[in-house]
């Protein structure tokens, strides 16, 4: 009730605290959450979204939605279902909502955390805005980093409850956060939105599920697309971007959406044989008829002005500047805010297949008798001895979260030159594994949510909230309805012998290039990683000396600097821990 008692003006607002708070909001995030801002009947309501089940809703409401628009229709629904209403809501949003006559605050934020909203309490107050800076303008406190977080983003797991600043949190994805009553302190944290562990998709035959997946997809991606300005997508030449840029290819061929264009945008590495797609990029472009823009390694090195931009929190991105400053100068070009990326892909459709998590499915099922056939399978596709796949595929799998702990290695190896003790005392270990949801029981499908809930923490924080915003990035495959039905059908659908995303390539083949839909492979820009890193060796060379990654104890001195070097030499391993730590070393600097 207390984000400001007093406006802009200094006029005190005390008979309409709940726009006093929904405002300062606004005016200290200079308008990201507003317009819309929907005033009515002691309702206010500040919504950051795009609302994907519209026609649904209002029909569960009796409303029509052509009369009510998303934010009428959002009103409603708290009106109908209160607190709980956000698990009707499909859509990437945050959401504000102050209700006089029940006197409550409630903030929301979609399944899959695609838009930010942090909140902080101090006595009886509670703050919130979309942005940490707006959040430190209305609540001025010294940057004091936490630990915590740093933990969990050091391994890759960030952190989806905390910030990486002490006392400022975020609303986790999935959740919302409730404060009754004026002046009081009742604030409830409440997750609305799981994946269903019982869930199974049962369809007649393969046909069936092809079709199911491509309605899903195709609606994914035609939702996304805005109705009265162009969009920009991601190109990769992989199997998930291209996917993207056929269908709102296609959809914008059909006249079943409004766009008036759309953009490729591609990353093109020609210098480096392990990180050069222009054939699988060109492919897509002669199928589609839409030349790429094309960012070159020349244009846009990886490492260049990597001090130069503020970012609210640590992010890969920044050692990525020259890439991302060029994507935000061709999409105000063309009057573009929305870039579509393929992230997500991966993680919902099992794309690395890595252990034989199938074997402990078939003892966890009874299918005793087909173990030793799969295991054949398995010994002839990886050329590992039985062994190990016994124990990484069958035994580990259904062994307790606890003994896979202690016994099994984790799923991510970390670097030698994190600090040990650091390492020891934040339990690096332990986080790592304990993503994914113990409650399922059938081994491929804990794998498949844990890929999941890696994928959410890390679009979570993938927002640039500096000072050359707009940018929506928006995530197909992160479609609520499409992420439920991958994680519910059998497995024989996702992965089968000889071929990773068996359903994604089958729907899609008559959408997509045969090359693409044959592709096994996928690659990466890592030589180019290590060749920015000699490159750029002056200014990377000036974080040596007074790291602050060193002096808070995350990494040992002496091995951080061995690794760069041995980076700008050349050697191959770690290149993206060192890529995450030049951005947090960075982001710690900057913030001081």
């Amino acid at each position: 009730n207390a984000l400001a008692r007093r406006g802009p003006d200094g006029e005190m607002l005390r008979r309409r605290p709940g726009l006093a708070l929904v405002q300062r909001a606004l005016d200290l995030d200079g308008g990201r959450f507003g317009p819309p801002l929907l005033e009515r009947d002691g309702l206010l309501l500040a919504w950051d979204g795009r609302l994907d089940n519209r026609a649904e809703l209002a029909r569960s409401l009796g409303a029509r939605a052509e009369e009510t628009g998303d934010l009428g229709l959002i009103g409603r629904a708290w009106e109908t279902w209160g607190e709980a209403f956000p698990d009707r809501v499909i859509g990437d949003y945050a959401l504000a909502l102050w209700d006089s006559r029940r006197r409550c605050l409630l903030l929301a934020r979609d399944p899959f955390g695609t838009r930010p909203l942090f909140y902080a309490q101090r006595g009886g107050e509670l703050l919130f805005a979309s942005t940490l800076t707006a959040l430190r303008a209305a609540w001025p406190l010294p940057a004091e980093v936490d630990d915590e977080w740093m933990a969990s983003y050091l391994i890759g797991v960030r952190d989806v409850e905390r910030s990486p600043l002490r006392n400022l949190r975020t609303v986790p994805p999935g959740h919302t956060l409730l404060a009754d009553g004026i002046g009081g302190n009742g604030v409830t944290l409440r997750r609305f939105w799981q994946l269903d562990p019982e869930r199974e998709e049962r369809c007649r035959d393969d046909g069936e599920y092809e079709e199911r997946f491509r309605n899903l997809f195709v609606e994914a991606v035609r939702c996304r697309l805005p109705a009265a300005e162009p969009a920009f997508a991601e190109l990769s030449g992989g199997l998930d971007s291209s996917s993207i840029v056929c269908a709102a290819d296609r959809l914008l061929r059909d006249g079943d959406v409004t766009t008036p264009g759309l953009v490729p945008i591609s990353e093109v590495y020609s210098r480096s044989r392990t990180a050069d797609e222009s054939a699988y990029i060109q492919i897509v472009e002669q199928h589609t008829g839409r030349p790429s823009h094309r960012l070159t390694e020349e244009d846009c090195p990886i490492l260049a002005g990597v001090e130069e931009h503020w970012f609210e929190v640590p992010i890969v991105l920044q050692c990525f500047l020259a890439r991302h400053r060029r994507t935000l100068g061709l999409m105000r070009e063309h009057g573009a805010r929305v870039l579509m990326s393929g992230v997500g892909g991966d993680q919902i459709l099992r794309s690395q297949v890595g252990m034989p998590v199938d074997l402990a499915n078939l003892a966890r099922t009874g299918r005793f008798r087909d173990i030793p056939a799969a295991l054949g399978h398995w010994h002839r596709e990886q050329r590992r001895p039985y062994a190990e796949l016994l124990w990484q595929g069958l035994i580990t799998p259904l062994l307790p979260r606890s003994l896979r702990t202690r016994l099994a290695p984790p799923p991510v190896t970390l670097p030698d030159w994190y600090n040990r003790e650091f390492a020891r005392r934040m339990d690096l270990r332990g986080r790592l594994a304990a993503v994914g949801d113990e409650r399922i029981s059938l081994p491929t499908r804990r794998l498949q949510s844990a890929l999941v809930e890696l994928a959410v923490r890390n679009t979570a924080w993938r927002y640039d909230a500096g000072p050359e915003r707009p940018l929506l990035l928006v995530f197909p495959f992160l479609h609520r309805p499409l992420v439920e039905f991958c994680l519910a059908v059998p497995p024989g659908q996702l992965v089968r012998p000889g071929q990773t995303r068996s359903i994604h390539r089958r729907a899609l083949r008559n959408l997509l290039p045969p090359e693409i839909v044959q592709r096994p492979d996928k690659r990466g820009p890592m030589e180019p990683m290590l060749r920015a890193v000699a490159a750029q060796w002056p200014a990377v060379s000036r974080l040596l000396p007074d790291a602050r990654v060193c002096q808070r104890g995350y990494l040992e001195p002496a091995a951080f600097r061995r690794a760069l070097e041995e980076a700008r030499f050349g050697k191959p391993e770690r290149k993206l821990f060192l890529l995450q730590v030049i951005a947090l070393e960075v982001w710690l600097r900057q913030v001081e």
